[in-house]
Parts: C-alpha cells; structure tokens; sequence
C-alpha cells in the first residue's frame, strides 16, 4: 500500500422528533439539513475527497449521507454511496466487520452512523477516549494498514469537525 488510509465518521445529522414514527424512520431537522451543508463546505474546504460511503439504512442517516453527498465538490456520485443493514443499531464489532470487508483500492472510506456504536469505534481504533460524537460530527482518522487488518495498531486521529452552532 503506497498511501495511507482514510477513515471518516460521521454521525448522523440533528434527527426530528415532530411525528410519531419508529426510530428507523426518523427524518432530520431544518437545523440538521444546513448543518451537514457546512460540513460538507468544511471538506470541500479541507480538500477531503471520499472513494466510497456506507451508511446504515435508517432515514436520518441516509439523508445525511445524500444530502453530503450531493454538496461536496465534485459532487460524489450516489452508485458510491451503499447502505448496509449492520450499521444500524450496531455493535463495535459489526462496525469492524464492514470496514474490514473494504477493497483496499478504497483510500478515503466514509462511515455515516449512529452512537453509541461511533464513539466505542472511535475508542477502541484509537485507544483513547474522546469527547462525545454530537450529531454531524465528522472524525477523520489515518489508517496506515490495509482495511482488513484495521486493528493491527492505534489509528492517529486526524481532525474533527462539528458546524458551530
């Protein structure tokens, strides 16, 4: 592997409480839908550019991954972007599990999800703690290994950024 690896997280922007739906169907705020506008400005700015996206199906999450998405520059096309059922109410080991099925022609891997199952990732590839991951959190960590031996060292975290608020 010539370059390092980039692991991005993202927590799922501000999610609405308006309507009396099951947690899966949540959508996201009006506040939510311009925040992950500033995080994809702060990429874009950051000249952060992803090869893939995979995102847990719920609503808020997928709308947060198209809504990124669609604003980055050049806009990421949708066939990059793919929803898998595990990262829904996932454990830490289900997160492992589909970051270490990645290619490694992969080089920038986007994982939009959930907490709690985030920050325990976010620990564990490190081995440290960290402030909690608010929602629209974006973390982006080095990979210095190929995906499927994620847990051969520590990842150095990079850089975090939430919208101001």
């Amino acid at each position: 592997m010539n370059q390092a690896h980039k692991l991005l997280l993202l927590r799922h922007e501000e999610s609405a409480w308006d309507k009396p739906v099951e947690d899966f169907d949540r959508g996201l705020t009006e506040r939510g839908k311009t925040d992950i506008a500033a995080v994809a400005e702060w990429m874009n700015q950051q000249a952060l550019t992803v090869d893939l996206v995979v995102c847990s199906p719920a609503l808020r999450t997928r709308l947060t991954a198209a809504l990124l998405c669609e604003q980055l520059q050049p806009p990421l096309d949708h066939e990059l972007l793919h929803y898998e059922d595990a990262i829904y109410d996932a454990s830490v080991e289900d997160l492992l599990n589909v970051i270490s099925k990645q290619a490694d022609t992969v080089n920038t891997l986007l994982l939009v999800g959930h907490n709690p199952g985030l920050e325990q990732l976010l620990s564990l590839l490190t081995g440290q703690s960290h402030a909690p991951i608010d929602a629209g959190t974006l973390i982006e960590l080095e990979v210095s290994t190929r995906w499927k031996a994620l847990m051969s060292q520590p990842l150095m975290l990079l850089r975090r950024f939430h919208p101001s608020r």
